[in-house]
């Protein structure tokens, strides 16, 4: 059974994971809701101005407070530059899909990997979700080495199941990752580090 507990503070080794805020607005444009690269397999179109940016944050902020919604905003040297959230919660399953946006700025830094294990430790062990599965298109090579690196299992691929907006349809590639599994790899993680 689920405990849900909303979306908490994290302080990691570089980043703060919170909630957003108001004020917020101004980076997310910035850094990735105008940004088509940031947004090319995604289903969001890219902003043409702050105005569709601050639309796009007061519907998050409406739910912001709701026990059973995980949205963070990641901070990276006092500057917003993702976000990452879980959504779909099958509360019967105990399970979720989970999602990440990296302004392009901060790419191959490690700040996904970082801000990604943080969150999954929480909804798997504290919000005691028993299954968080994510998808990608195939294109994305990031997102198969976060995923891959942060112990989440190949699950398939649906064939041509992402259209973008130019009409171009992309495979989408399915992985997941157990509560059962993430356990074990820690246990072998700590085990090895002693």
């Amino acid at each position: 059974m689920l405990k849900h507990k909303g979306t908490l503070f994290f302080k990691t080794k570089r980043l703060l994971l919170r909630p957003f805020k108001k004020e917020d607005a101004v980076y997310i444009y910035n850094n990735w809701s105008k940004d088509a690269d940031v947004l090319q397999f995604l289903k969001y179109e890219p902003h043409t101005c702050l105005a569709d940016t601050e639309g796009f944050l007061a519907n998050i902020l409406k739910h912001q407070d709701d026990l059973n919604n995980y949205t963070w905003a990641i901070e990276f040297k006092d500057e917003v530059v993702g976000t990452i959230f879980a959504y779909n919660i099958n509360e019967k399953a105990d399970s979720c899909k989970i999602a990440i946006i990296i302004g392009k700025n901060y790419w191959r830094k490690g700040i996904a990997t970082e801000a990604f294990n943080e969150v999954i430790k929480f909804l798997l062990t504290r919000v005691n979700f028993r299954r968080i599965a994510a998808s990608h298109v195939l294109e994305n090579e990031g997102a198969v080495k976060l995923l891959t690196d942060s112990y989440f299992k190949y699950e398939g691929v649906s064939t041509k199941s992402f259209v973008t907006d130019d009409g171009v349809a992309h495979n989408v590639c399915h992985y997941a990752l157990l509560k059962e599994d993430f356990d074990r790899e820690r246990q072998i993680k700590a085990a090895t580090q002693q």
